[in-house]
């Protein structure tokens, strides 16, 4: 399934069901790559096939071997590192030439978790009772996790 055709199923699976399930999800296979728009201090997973993207405006992290490779939080960390940790370097080394195998969304507080055909996963959680904490861009859909988490702006 194709990016757009994914979120067009996660929209409907949102709508049709969304108090009687724990999470939304869309099955999926693209490439992707991180991005830094304009140093930024927010980053957007791409989606090369299509021009697409989920923008990452809250606390997000890197889940390899369950475990946390590295988060947002690391930018710049050297704590027992030869250099400064990227968020982008890091991506590539860990997801580059995985392809996103799934989006989720949890219902409940609609953290969003994107998961990668190793099990990779990069987990972004709803972190602001104000400010929106991600968004999700295809051609036909503009989905916007609002602030507090407890709602979707989908247009």
């Amino acid at each position: 399934m194709n990016w757009n055709e994914a979120i067009d199923l996660l929209v409907t699976s949102v709508f049709s069901q969304e108090n009687s399930i724990e999470a939304a999800s869309c099955e999926i296979y693209e490439e992707s790559e991180l991005i830094n728009l304009n140093n930024a201090p927010y980053y957007s997973i791409y989606i090369k096939s299509c021009n697409s993207y989920i923008h990452l405006t809250s606390f997000w992290r890197a889940i390899v071997d369950n475990e946390i490779a590295f988060s947002v939080k690391d930018e710049n960390q050297k704590f027992g590192r030869n250099q400064p940790l990227s968020p982008i370097e890091e991506y590539n080394k860990y997801f580059l030439r995985e392809h996103i195998i799934q989006v989720k969304i949890k219902m409940d507080i609609k953290d969003l978790i994107v998961i990668f055909e190793s099990n990779k996963r990069i987990e972004l959680m709803a972190d602001s009772c104000g400010y929106e904490s991600w968004q999700i861009f295809s051609c036909n859909h503009h989905i916007i996790c609002l602030g507090g988490g407890n709602d979707l702006a989908i247009f």
